[in-house]
């Protein structure tokens, strides 16, 4: 069975080895020997005693959160394959290749490839996070502390929810008024 990485490794710097295969999916390549000796203790330790390191098949690199094909691997030119198909496709079918997969080897790449996905998805979020202007920052630290107070018994997640919802709402506030705005506009 191939072995997958499903964790983030740190420490590619340096590393001249990492081939872009696929910039529009961020898809690189590497060779075994192009790993540092830390990324190498990183996967053994991770997995079953036993296991070999030429059995690496991907790994995400977190610097730029890239899909790292091990090149060695035999198997590489299916596993590149399958893994631009799956990065490029819907939801729907993803889903649909997960369920089928679940009982063959490569069914670790597709969990992988599933996380990079999640990963990216919540990096834009982040990245058009950060390029919000905060209008009220104490307005909004009262609310924020209002819902924790509100909802003491619950974890944080659910504290993130209701902030999360309040964000929406509040959202839809201002597309409502500057609607109105631009019909009294165009009334006058």
């Amino acid at each position: 069975m191939e072995k997958m990485e499903t964790e983030q490794i740190n420490g590619n710097e340096g590393i001249a080895g990492y081939k872009v295969i696929n910039k529009e999916l961020n898809i690189k390549s590497c060779s075994i020997g192009d790993l540092t000796m830390q990324q190498v203790q990183s996967f053994l330790e991770l997995w079953d005693d036993g296991c070999s390191i030429s059995t690496l098949t991907a790994f995400i690199d977190n610097e730029d959160n890239a899909l790292v094909l091990n090149k060695d691997n035999q198997k590489y030119e299916i596993y590149l394959e399958m893994c631009k198909k799956y990065l490029s496709t819907t939801d729907e079918k993803r889903a649909n290749f997960r369920e089928k997969s679940k009982d063959d080897p490569h069914y670790q790449t597709v969990c992988l490839l599933d996380k990079l996905i999640e990963i990216r998805r919540v990096e834009k979020i982040m990245k058009m996070l950060g390029n919000q202007k905060e209008k009220y920052a104490d307005y909004l630290v009262n609310v924020f502390d209002g819902i924790i107070n509100e909802y003491d018994f619950s974890d944080e997640r659910f504290h993130m929810w209701k902030a999360y919802t309040y964000g929406i709402i509040q959202g839809k506030r201002m597309e409502r008024a500057k609607r109105k705005a631009g019909a009294v506009n165009e009334a006058n």
